[in-house]
């Protein structure tokens, strides 16, 4: 699968980069998402393996959804990818096709970002977008979002990881018709199998927005 490039290869091998678990002890890959997201972490799951099953367990008094796949070609080209083992603190962006690039930033974008509306004390609403990951990724992914989109709106956070204090983690934020801007090159012609809902339905709420109609 991660062999032939593809939209639906690019676009998993992002989910994966942000929420997919690569074992370092044996040849699995898994993936747990919440319950709430149980269909289309299916979607995902049959692009790689239809016949495995998916799980729902209970973790912290909520519900999940997980399956793996053991698989050694699998897990051996996530890991030819640069999407390795403990790769939370290291991974980097890969080298990904041109035409590809906005299916991996969706995928990576439903694994790890969120979309919300900002406001402050004076200002009305505006969209927001976010990605959590490391610090090189990210730098490496705001790199290439504004070399693509000739924008310089994009602003990097780092601060101390919750669990590892003396590890640092990063947020890239894009507000405003920046974050238009991205949302608006990330959706186009995305298939639905392509793309989370819930995350696809807060964007559609903007696009009729006067502000950011183009």
């Amino acid at each position: 699968f991660f062999r032939t490039p593809s939209k639906e290869m690019w676009y998993v091998a992002g989910v994966f980069a942000g929420d997919g678990d690569v074992s370092a002890h044996n040849n699995s890959i898994s993936l747990e998402w919440k319950i709430s997201d149980y269909d289309h972490l299916i979607t995902i799951k049959n692009f790689l393996a239809e016949a495995v099953p998916a799980k729902v367990r209970q973790r912290e008094g909520r519900d999940y959804c997980r399956f793996f796949i053991y698989d050694s070609q699998l897990h051996d080209d996530l890991i030819q990818l640069g999407i390795t083992p403990k790769k939370s603190f290291k991974l980097q962006l890969p080298d990904i096709p041109d035409k590809y690039f906005w299916d991996f930033t969706r995928g990576i974008f439903d694994a790890d970002g969120s979309i919300s509306k900002t406001t402050g004390k004076r200002k009305p609403a505006y969209p927001s977008f976010k990605i959590t990951n490391n610090e090189i990724f990210l730098t490496q992914l705001k790199k290439a979002i504004e070399s693509r989109l000739k924008i310089q709106f994009a602003k990097l956070y780092i601060y101390p990881y919750s669990t590892h204090p003396t590890i640092k983690t990063a947020e890239l934020k894009i507000s405003g018709r920046g974050a238009m801007k991205v949302l608006r090159t990330m959706y186009k012609d995305s298939p639905e199998d392509l793309r989370l809902n819930r995350k696809y339905e807060i964007f559609k709420t903007w696009t009729n927005d006067i502000r950011y109609v183009d």
